[in-house]
């Protein structure tokens, strides 16, 4: 009776299939952070908004906020103060309401104030940053306030001044002020999306 010998496989038949599934694992998520199209319009989304005047005009490097959709200096030399809320006597809260007044044009928001100095989205009066400096500037917990990326994303989705952006009433003469160009949904929706895959920064 014929024996019949058991056929091993080969030592580099082994390694390549082990390579081959470790490459099955690893270039899905290299696609998924690096070479997706949608990470990078993600980002887009979230600096569109972030660059917007109704949040650079608070968010910004100088003592004074800013109003407008020109971006001009704020009336009657109201400065930000030692608490971002203006100073005794040119209180933020002062004019400021916690609804807009559309027979003087003032906005207003629930607990109305410029954002510290820290969370600036400009580089320069004026000069709003973009790609990598502004992305690096939002997740630095140093500067954002400690916030990570949850606390951002609720940030975006509930804080009052951020919801105020798309209700951002007229202005004395009745013209509308622009509210960013995406809806707050589809920025919170961006985030998500974008925290989903790292936050990574652009280049």
């Amino acid at each position: 009776m014929a024996m019949r010998l058991r056929s091993w496989p080969q030592p580099l038949t082994i390694a390549s299939r082990v390579i081959g599934v470790l490459v099955a694992l690893v270039v899905p998520v290299t696609l998924t952070s690096a070479s997706d199209p949608s990470v990078g319009q993600h980002w887009q989304v979230i600096e569109s908004v972030l660059t917007h005047q109704r949040c650079v005009n608070c968010h910004t490097v100088t003592n004074y906020p800013r109003q407008g959709d020109d971006r001009h200096i704020h009336q009657f030399r109201v400065v930000r103060g030692p608490d971002d809320r203006g100073v005794a006597g040119a209180r933020c809260a002062a004019c400021h309401q916690e609804d807009n007044q559309p027979s003087s044009g003032v906005p207003g928001a629930p607990n109305w104030r410029l954002a510290p100095v820290s969370m600036a989205f400009e580089h320069a009066p004026g000069a709003p940053m973009v790609g990598k400096a502004l992305c690096e500037r939002l997740l630095d917990k140093k500067r954002n306030g400690n916030l990570g990326l949850r606390g951002l994303e609720l940030h975006l989705a509930r804080e009052s001044l951020v919801l105020w952006a798309w209700s951002p009433g007229t202005s004395k003469d009745g013209s509308p002020r622009l509210p960013p160009p995406v809806s707050q949904e589809e920025l919170v929706a961006a985030f998500k999306a974008w925290a989903a895959t790292g936050a990574p920064c652009p280049k």
